[in-house]
């Protein structure tokens, strides 16, 4: 079958939505547009340690290892189908990655890294692992016990994110992030902040996001046949606006992106090459 997918054990069932796996995938479209959901992904390539990510503006192709993590956007990027024939993947629930980065998940919005990057060097025995296994059962198995030896904090989510979670994930468009505050009993500030560092987005974008992602999941036509996107201020999905969602980071935020992408650079994988055209 080319994909298949699996429930993850307690207690990551709690922070991870499944694993995937395409196996033999193929696609009528040489890049396939990928719309936020506000949530992490790992990817591994099983055939080829290289995966390649396209911005939405301008087109620019970026070149990543074979194990990639994509962290939680706030607007579409592009994947290369020739490169989806043989991948397996994490998709993370929202807010669920956060005990196995070692850094705040806002440091990574946005972005796509190596997993080497904060994983070191074990990351390449992990995916030559995956790639040599012969059945989806081995490969969900080595996955779900890498996954647990490499927890870096306690699974357990900050009160206030666990409402902000329960709260903004509905979709609700009449939530108000002034009353979540109030109810999670902590300033302003306090609450952005531990909203940023375990989910990714602050709370109002991630609120946002959920709106778009709840929508486009309502209608089963919405991912092969629009054209609507984030970054159209009259994307309208379901009869409801979607205005442009503007990337504001913090300095700090923005200097800690940059050690990573020099590290990222290091290893020998460079940024915005041209890439290979397809075969």
């Amino acid at each position: 079958m080319p994909f298949r997918s699996h429930r993850p054990v307690p207690p990551l069932q709690n922070f991870i939505e499944n694993f995937w796996l395409y196996d033999g995938y193929s696609s009528a479209y040489m890049r396939e547009r990928i719309f936020p959901t506000g949530a992490f992904e790992f990817v591994f390539n099983l055939r080829d340690d290289e995966l390649r990510i396209y911005d939405s503006k301008p087109p620019l192709c970026s070149r990543y290892s074979g194990a990639l993590v994509s962290g939680p956007y706030d607007g579409f990027f592009l994947t290369d189908r020739a490169e989806k024939a043989s991948t397996m993947g994490v998709h993370f629930r929202p807010g669920g990655a956060f005990p196995f980065l070692g850094i705040s998940a806002y440091v990574l919005a946005n972005t796509h890294i190596d997993l080497v990057t904060i994983w070191s060097r074990p990351v390449e025995k992990i995916r030559e692992q995956l790639a040599l296994a012969r059945s989806p059962e081995h490969r969900f198995q080595l996955l779900e016990n890498a996954l647990l030896t490499r927890l870096r904090r306690s699974l357990e989510h900050h009160p206030a994110v666990s409402l902000a979670l329960h709260v903004l994930h509905s979709g609700n468009s009449r939530v108000l992030v002034r009353k979540l505050v109030r109810e999670a009993g902590v300033s302003d500030r306090r609450f952005v902040d531990v909203v940023r560092a375990e989910v990714g987005l602050n709370p109002k974008l991630f609120h946002r996001v959920q709106r778009f992602s709840y929508s486009a999941a309502s209608l089963s036509f919405f991912f092969t046949r629009t054209t609507v996107t984030f970054e159209n201020p009259s994307s309208n999905v379901g009869g409801r606006s979607f205005p442009a969602i503007r990337r504001i980071t913090s300095s700090s935020t923005i200097r800690c992106r940059r050690r990573l992408r020099s590290r990222h650079t290091s290893r020998g994988t460079s940024k915005n090459n041209a890439c290979t055209s397809y075969p």
